[in-house]
């Protein structure tokens, strides 16, 4: 037998060991790790159990309050997928702030709520440090009978202001403030109340923030026909609202925080602003009111020293920007 036909035997595992190694584990390498190799922020988050923030349900069909609130929780949610799903749950709940706020300790059947910002908040729940509102909270227009229109045009001091009898809320962080600048202030325990109360002259002026009095008013108007929103007067003070999660969901806030923050960034929370308040706001001509302004019992620092990118400034001549 040759030479060459007795060592072929022997040369074919070696050609073969040669060629699969060449040849097919490189296939092999590539089609395994490519999700492995992808940087960490590519990478698919992690199945799990959704995370739920339990809001009170809606006051009215068009509560700004709710809607406003979940529609940025959503985008917060929507901002951080590496952390799994999220949703909002409109829960029913008491609608007395009072009541409001031992639920939203417990955390149970409420775990976030929108409302001012207070020390006295900040000491009980978690705050996302973003202002909500930008803070319109305390940019203040009213509602009114419609015929004292002509009475609140020659309002020009607080002075003025307190020979006009005001609604608030128990419980209401309003209530403090009016009362704090010794106006006369008559307080229920319920918001529909103030509008009852306006129509059978038993108070003159209901208190609303920019971003809350057209819509509301929208809908109390069926009701309280007579009313409507006053036209010339702005109250001005250092207030506005913030999401406070409960103080047994810190994940929650944690991500509710890192979202909106996000959001900020890349002009997603400006987008979702200006669609829901932009339409409310040009109706209001904050600009060319008369401005009255008021102090606040213990001030909120975090609302004092809020970004001046957030603030919508008063162009109105003669009237400073947002400066408290």
């Amino acid at each position: 037998m040759p030479s060459t036909a007795r060592t072929l035997p022997v040369l074919l595992p070696a050609l073969l060991s040669l060629l699969l190694s060449v040849f097919v584990m490189p296939v092999q390498a590539a089609q395994r790790p490519a999700a492995a190799q992808a940087p960490a922020a590519t990478r698919p988050a992690v199945a799990g159990p959704p995370m739920i923030a339990r809001f009170p349900a809606p006051q009215m069909d068009d509560d700004p309050r709710a809607y406003y609130t979940q529609a940025l929780i959503e985008l917060a949610f929507s901002e951080t997928p590496e952390q799994g799903p999220g949703h909002v749950v409109f829960a029913t709940a008491p609608q007395e702030r009072l009541r409001i706020e031992a639920e939203l300790e417990k955390g149970t059947r409420l775990n976030v709520y929108l409302m001012p910002g207070t020390n006295a908040y900040d000491s009980r729940f978690l705050r996302v440090d973003v202002p909500a509102d930008r803070g319109l909270l305390g940019l203040r227009v009213g509602v009114i009978r419609a015929e004292d229109q002509a009475r609140f045009a020659e309002l020009r001091t607080l002075d003025d202001l307190r020979q006009i009898r005001i609604g608030s809320v128990l419980g209401w962080h309003l209530t403090d403030i009016l009362q704090h600048n010794s106006l006369t202030t008559n307080v229920v325990p319920v918001y529909e109340d103030l509008y009852r109360m306006l129509v059978r002259n038993r108070l003159d002026l209901i208190s609303r923030g920019a971003t809350e009095i057209v819509r509301e008013q929208a809908e109390m108007h069926f009701a309280y026909s007579g009313t409507v929103i006053e036209t010339g007067l702005l109250l001005r003070m250092p207030l506005a609202f913030y999401i406070y999660v409960s103080p047994t969901h810190p994940a929650l806030h944690q991500r509710i925080q890192t979202g909106l923050h996000r959001a900020m960034t890349n002009g997603r929370f400006e987008a979702v602003f200006r669609e829901w308040f932009g339409h409310d706001l040009d109706a209001l001509k904050l600009d060319s009111r008369h401005i009255i302004d008021l102090s606040v019992p213990d001030p909120h620092l975090p609302t004092l020293m809020m970004d001046p990118s957030l603030r919508l400034p008063l162009r109105m001549p003669g009237a400073k920007a947002q400066t408290w």
